[in-house]
This record gives structure tokens, C-alpha cells and sequence, in this order.
């Protein structure tokens, strides 16, 4: 059997067009999701900004001694355990170039 160009585009489209309603009948089902509410003023915006903001830290501070480094240098590090990897999960730190 000889499959023409037509009928193997008319195919591709129609794999994209049943792709496409499948993803909107899921869509359907999961309903809306809705977002974080929003501020109905400028203080109620403020609040939650502050509500949501991290603790400052030296963490981020300059370094005293940021002119003996050379770009890509790693200026600082802390460690952290907060992490919950599944089991037989790694992880590795990042390389600096």
C-alpha cells in the first residue's frame, strides 16, 4: 500500500487536532484552579509582601575581600539540609566555571 503525501499530512493533522481535544477535555475536568487572591489595597498588598518576603542575612552581603576574586570565583557557601529528595535520589552541587 502506498501511502500518498496527502493522506500522511491529513493524518499528522489529525493526530494534532485529537492531541489538542484531549488536552482540552482534561482541562475540563480538573475545573478551575484559582490563583492567589489579590490586594484590594495598597496596605493589604504591602502586608502580604511582607507576609511572603525571606529574613535578611550577610548571606548576601559584599564581601570584604571581593577584589582578591576573579569572576566565576564562589564567594561563599552554607550548607542546607531542608532538602526531601525521594529515596535512591541525589544531589550535587552546582559547578562554577
Amino acid at each position: 500500500m502506498t501511502i500518498t503525501r496527502t493522506t500522511a499530512t491529513a493524518r499528522a493533522k489529525a493526530g494534532v487536532v485529537g492531541a489538542a481535544a484531549g488536552l482540552l477535555a482534561a482541562l475540563m475536568v480538573l475545573g478551575p484552579v484559582k490563583a492567589q487572591e489579590m490586594p484590594k489595597s495598597l496596605a493589604e498588598a504591602d502586608a502580604m509582601e511582607r507576609g511572603d518576603r525571606l529574613p535578611i542575612s550577610d548571606f548576601y552581603s559584599t564581601p570584604k575581600n571581593l577584589g582578591a576574586s576573579k569572576p566565576g570565583d564562589l564567594l561563599r557557601q552554607e550548607s542546607f539540609a531542608g532538602y526531601a529528595l525521594p529515596p535512591g535520589a541525589t544531589a550535587k552541587p552546582p559547578i562554577s566555571t
